[in-house]
This record gives structure tokens, sequence and C-alpha cells, in this order.
């Protein structure tokens, strides 16, 4: 008797405004036509609307541990998503392990979130999930300060704010591709100009 999927891990991610969120809502939404029983989890802290999921298709959960995971998730759910999964940082080693528990479950699980921070510093717990993964999909968005398609790679604070995580909406974030992206010594807002950073060749 065939299965209509096979245990696995798999992660979308990348920058901002890269299509993260929109792939895991994609694959919810096929498994909706195909009669596959799904739920959706989301941080706490990001309540934003148009980042949830039509509710005939799946049931969004807001959850701010790993244990409130484990309480809504049934034997009929055979895909567990999440998005945004950079906001669980802080319990990274617990999230990690209870995602590889559904996993081993036999559940396909979808995972959506930033490689990176503002900083270009990881974040640990998408860096485990994408060395788990049977499948990375790496994102990228059309950098705003070129236009270059495809190439924005790094989410750009343009905002004031120093904190780490920021529910931050255009205003506070554009995705830049390498070359346009500037570290936070030199953060500057989207209207201003800069000069990016030298190239390797001209540094040798």
């Amino acid at each position: 008797m065939s299965r209509p999927h096979v245990p696995e891990l798999i992660v979308y991610t990348g920058p901002m405004w890269s299509g993260k969120t929109e792939s895991v809502k994609l694959e919810l939404k096929l498994a909706r036509i195909a009669g596959i029983r799904t739920i959706f989890f989301r941080p706490e802290r990001d309540t934003r609307e148009e980042r949830q999921i039509d509710p005939d298709i799946c049931k969004t959960i807001f959850v701010s541990t790993p244990s409130q995971v484990l309480e809504h998730v049934h034997n009929k759910h055979q895909w567990v998503a999440f998005d945004e999964v950079h906001f669980f940082e802080e319990h990274h080693e617990d999230f990690v392990a209870m995602i590889k528990k559904l996993v081993r479950s036999g559940r396909r699980v979808l995972i959506a979130g930033l490689d990176l921070d503002y900083t270009e510093k990881p974040f640990m717990i998408t860096a485990n999930l994408m060395a788990l993964a049977q499948h990375v999909h790496k994102k990228h968005a059309i950098c705003q300060k070129c236009k270059a398609i495809d190439e924005g790679s790094r989410s750009q604070r343009i905002s004031d704010a120093t904190d780490r995580f920021v529910v931050g909406d255009k205003t506070d974030y554009e995705p830049r591709c390498l070359q346009c992206y500037v570290p936070p010594n030199g953060v500057m807002h989207a209207s201003e100009d800069h000069k990016t950073e030298p190239l390797l060749a001209d540094l040798l």
C-alpha cells in the first residue's frame, strides 16, 4: 500500500521577501487538494494578517514554545508546517529536537525562516534544521537597491531599531544583494546614497 508522503524535513530559507512563506503556503494548498491533513504554526510575536494562511486551507496556530506545538499536533496531521522559525531562536535546541521527533513519527515537516539576521549572523535554529533537512530551498529576492533579479540574499535593516528581533515591514527591512548590502556599522536608510563595500579584486 503506497503512502501519500514519506517522513522528511523541507526548509525554505533566505532573506525577507524572498517567497519563503508563500512557498510553504503553496505546498499546504496542494496538500489540501490531495486530501492530506495539515497544521500551520506561527510564532506568537508575529500576528501580521498577511502572513497567515486561508483558514479553509489550513488552521493557523500561534505558539511560543516547542511544548505548545506538540499539544496541537494529532495523529490526523500528516504534514506540519512552521513559518518565521527564526523567532524560536531562544528555544532552538528544544525546537530542533521537537522537529526531529515529528519527522521520525512519519510526518512531512515544512519550515520557512530567515537564515541570517540583519547583521549577517546565522540563526542557529535555521542552520541546524538546514543540516538535518532532506531538501533545502535557498530563496532569493529582488535587490531593492540595484533591482538585480534573484540576487537579494541579505535582509537590510533600514530603520533605527537595534534589537535582533523586530517584527517589521517594508519600512524596517528590504532585501539586498551582497554588493548593495551595508553592514551594521554603516546602516543607512533606503533613501540615502551609499558606497558599496570594495570588491575582493580591489583589495589585492
